[in-house]
C-alpha cells in the first residue's frame, strides 16, 4: 500500500504559531524603518524642490547676497519664492492655528512660534506644495512640514527647521552660518546631538531644531541614535 506523507494538524498549528511569533517580533521594526525612510524621502523631496526654486529665483532676483532678509515671511515668499514654486493651497496664520498645534520633539509643549500673538506678524501664510508638504516662513526661516496636516505635527518627526542664508542658500538649522550665538558651535553630529544651548539639540526631551541637519550629516538617513 502507498503511504501518504503530510503534516498533522498539530504540526501545522505549531508552525503557524512560530510564524506568528516571528511576525509579531519583526513587524514593529519593519513598520518603524518604513516610517523613517518615508520621512527622509519626503524631507529630501521638499528640500530639492525649494533648493531648485531658490536657484531659479537667483536668475531673476540676483545673488543671495543681494536679497532683503529684513522682509517678513509673506513678503519674502512673494518676492523670492512664489513664482518658482507650485502652490496648491494656502492657509492664513489663524486658519493653520485652528487646524493643528505643532509640538516640540518628544514633548507635549506647543511650539511657541506658532501660538504667540507677538510672533504672528513675523510669519507669512502657510503654503501647500504639489508634493503635499507645507512651508511657513518667519522672515527667511522656513518651517517645513513634510506631510501637511497629518500627524504627528512634531519637530524632528514631520516638522523641520531650515533657513535661507547667504552664501549657502537653503540649509537646515544647525548648519554653518545659522548659529551665531554659541562660541562652542561645531558643525558635527556630536554637536547636533548634545548642544545644550536653549535645548536645540536633536535628542529626547529637547526642542529638536537640529534634527534636519543631523539627517543630512548622516547622508540623508535616520541613524539608530536619532530620537525617533
Amino acid at each position: 500500500m502507498k503511504k501518504f506523507l503530510g503534516f498533522t494538524l498539530a504540526e501545522v498549528l505549531i508552525t503557524l504559531g512560530i510564524i506568528g511569533v516571528v511576525a509579531a517580533m519583526t513587524m514593529p521594526v519593519l513598520v518603524q524603518n518604513y516610517k523613517k525612510q518615508t520621512t527622509v524621502n519626503r524631507l529630501k523631496s521638499t528640500y530639492s524642490i525649494l533648493y531648485n526654486a531658490i536657484r531659479a529665483s537667483e536668475n531673476d532676483n540676483g545673488n543671495l547676497s543681494e536679497w532683503d532678509y529684513s522682509l517678513g515671511g509673506q513678503e519674502f515668499f512673494e518676492k523670492y519664492l512664489q513664482n518658482y514654486l507650485k502652490v496648491v493651497k494656502t492657509y492664513s496664520f489663524q486658519e493653520l492655528d485652528n487646524l493643528l498645534k505643532y509640538k516640540w520633539l518628544d514633548s507635549d509643549k506647543i511650539v511657541a512660534e506658532f501660538n504667540s500673538e507677538y510672533e504672528q506678524s513675523d510669519f507669512g501664510r502657510t503654503y501647500v506644495l504639489a508634493n503635499g508638504s507645507m512651508i511657513t516662513l518667519k522672515y527667511n526661516v522656513l518651517f517645513i512640514d513634510i506631510n501637511g496636516l497629518q500627524e504627528p505635527n512634531r519637530m524632528g518627526k514631520d516638522l523641520f527647521l531650515f533657513q535661507i542664508i547667504k552664501p549657502y542658500g537653503l540649509v537646515p538649522k544647525g548648519a554653518l552660518g545659522t548659529i551665531t550665538d554659541d562660541e562652542n558651535y561645531q558643525q558635527t553630529r556630536e554637536y547636533m546631538l548634545s548642544c545644550p544651548k536653549h535645548s536645540r539639540a536633536c535628542k529626547s526631551g529637547s526642542v529638536g531644531y537640529f534634527c534636519g541637519e543631523l539627517i543630512m550629516l548622516d547622508g540623508w538617513k535616520i541613524a539608530p541614535d536619532y530620537p525617533w
